[in-house]
């Protein structure tokens, strides 16, 4: 197939009716979520007989019943209440017992396995307020006591509470956050892997969004994150850099029935996207979700909706590309959801397939997949077969390196800024007989650099690169600079010390965001090797050299998040 041209390729419905392949010029990884309806429920963790004795098959085969559905999303931890959990916990269940099942009952791991095994995927919900209830506090424990002032108390948050001050220094909300990450969702997220294909963390105010991204994607590169954390209505990408798909939560259930037409700008949203991607106002796309109730509660309750309203909004939905989750009431003692939310389903299921299903179009970007600096990726080409990629600078480069190397056959390499190059028309083409051929570009201009690889025989694990060098900026005294980056950009710079203060301060502060500092003397630091880092959780970065040797003093800004009008100076101190 030439990807040199647009393209239109159906995908498959939500229903099954018609598949067909699906190409994309960017490697998302919610693509698996596009044109689906899935399933949402909670089994309460707290109700330790209902674990106990939950049957997973029963559930299993009743989803297996509802038509069309691709995925569920289901609690890991006790829905909105972050205290307890289906599954143990090597910290949890010596703290508090009763937060994680009788017999160390791994409920979550049965299940994820019993829906891998039918075919469905499995997106974990996790309350991100975690064991010290940070949104509900005692009150909603499940161990909460009220004394005779009206005052909560549990005490499970008191042992976590301890437990934190004893490994973190303090109960600190910061604390509470790290922990929740590193040692709750850390261990959870290692132990399941890929039987996880994505998370829905809930109320994510109370998260550490950075570390839990990171955590997640270091347990399954290929798991997909979402944060109900702002605006709701319309969609948009609320964590850009962090989110691949939308939380989808309508208006708050107890301003207005789900069905209300107030909810009709997320149908809107997904619909005015691009391939079913709403994003953040800046290009930071996450892909459109809408995760529905069934009823005007979570996860109980009739169904408030009116079957043709429930058709034509999961129609235009899902014929733009996105996705659609309902939550559903459960019968836990029953192990299974409502009988008459599958009745619903399949209703709806039904009377979408009698107008002819769905059917999620995308149009594919020329320009082919991205590249990312000093990141390869490996290629294979067919006779003839012209592969296509992208690289966007938009820094001030000394030098970009695009090149192929590796592998076995002969792919040619073809590079031209601004616009595609053709086997005729190119900026350069090194054309040698192998695979290692390289664009070398000094001084580059900043735009988007055009990357074609043709097949001039078959070619089979051919790596290709795109890379760049950044010369280090000097630092003049007294003068601070304004800078910006984005998510895991780098920054150099360098002072040139000629005398002999007391003290040399470099200063990074102000502006929105977070980087991080690291400096080196006489060599280019890294975030791994300097003589001065500061990575706190804010911008106010020192690095402080008392006397100082004379010489040259290497700067590297790393970015933890996007940031932007940050102050870098130094000082010098006699």
């Amino acid at each position: 197939m030439n990807n040199n041209k647009i393209l239109c390729i159906l995908c498959t419905l939500i229903l099954g009716l018609i598949s067909a392949p699906k190409v994309h010029a960017t490697e998302s990884k919610a693509v698996w979520m596009e044109g689906k309806v899935g399933v949402g429920f909670r089994i309460n963790a707290d109700r330790k007989d209902n674990i106990e004795n939950y049957d997973v098959d029963t559930l299993v085969n009743q989803i297996k019943t509802i038509d069309g559905i691709s995925y569920v999303i289901f609690n890991l931890s006790d829905a909105a209440h972050g205290d307890a959990y289906l599954a143990p916990h090597s910290i949890l269940t010596t703290l508090n017992p009763d937060s994680t099942p009788n017999a160390d009952r791994d409920l979550f791991g049965e299940l994820a396995k019993a829906f891998h095994a039918a075919g469905i995927k499995v997106i974990a919900y996790a309350a991100t307020q975690g064991p010290a209830m940070l949104k509900h506090g005692a009150a909603y424990a499940f161990d909460g006591v009220q004394d005779a002032n009206g005052h909560w108390s549990s005490k499970s948050m008191t042992n976590w509470a301890k437990w934190v001050t004893n490994k973190y220094g303090s109960a600190s909300d910061d604390n509470y956050k790290k922990a929740y990450a590193e040692v709750i969702i850390a261990e959870y997220a290692q132990r399941y892997g890929s039987l996880i294909d994505g998370w829905w963390f809930d109320h994510s105010s109370c998260a550490n969004i950075p570390l839990l991204h990171k955590i997640t994607k270091a347990a399954n590169p290929a798991v997909i994150l979402a944060f109900n954390k702002g605006q709701k209505v319309p969609l948009i990408n609320n964590n850009p850099g962090y989110e691949d798909y939308t939380s989808g939560h309508p208006t708050p259930l107890r301003r207005s029935t789900v069905s209300n037409d107030i909810n009709l700008p997320m149908v809107e949203s997904i619909e005015a996207s691009s391939n079913g991607y709403v994003d953040d106002g800046a290009g930071h796309k996450s892909l459109g979700h809408m995760f529905m109730p069934l009823g005007n509660t979570w996860n109980s309750g009739l169904s408030v909706w009116p079957l043709s309203k429930a058709v034509d909004w999961i129609t235009r939905v899902n014929n733009a590309c996105g996705a659609w989750t309902w939550n559903v009431a459960t019968q836990d003692t029953n192990s299974k959801l409502a009988d008459h939310a599958i009745t619903f389903m399949n209703d709806v299921t039904a009377k979408i397939i009698s107008n002819g299903g769905t059917r999620c179009t995308v149009t594919i970007d020329p320009s082919g997949q991205a590249l990312s600096d000093g990141t390869a990726i490996t290629i294979t080409n067919k006779l003839a077969e012209k592969l296509t990629f992208y690289y966007d600078l938009d820094v001030e480069a000394s030098e970009l390196t695009i090149a192929t190397s590796g592998g076995s056959g002969d792919g040619d390499l073809y590079v031209k800024l601004g616009t595609a190059p053709t086997t005729a028309d190119y900026d350069c083409r090194p054309f040698k007989n192998n695979n290692q051929e390289t664009c070398l570009y000094s001084s580059p201009q900043a735009g988007r650099y055009h990357v074609m690889v043709d097949g001039s025989t078959v070619t089979s694990g051919v790596s290709l690169i795109a890379k760049v060098t950044i010369a280090p900026k000097e630092l003049v005294k007294g003068a601070a600079i304004t800078i910006a980056g984005k998510l895991g950009s780098e920054q150099y710079y360098y002072y040139d010390l000629t005398t002999s203060p007391a003290k040399l301060i470099f200063q990074l502060s102000g502006g929105s965001g977070d980087a991080d500092l690291y400096v080196k003397y006489q060599a280019v630091p890294t975030s791994t090797i300097h003589d001065c880092g500061s990575s706190s959780k804010n911008n106010d970065e020192v690095c402080t050299f008392n006397a100082p040797e004379k010489g040259i003093y290497e700067v590297m800004v790393k970015a933890s998040s996007a940031y932007s009008d940050m102050s870098l100076r130094f000082i010098k101190k006699k």
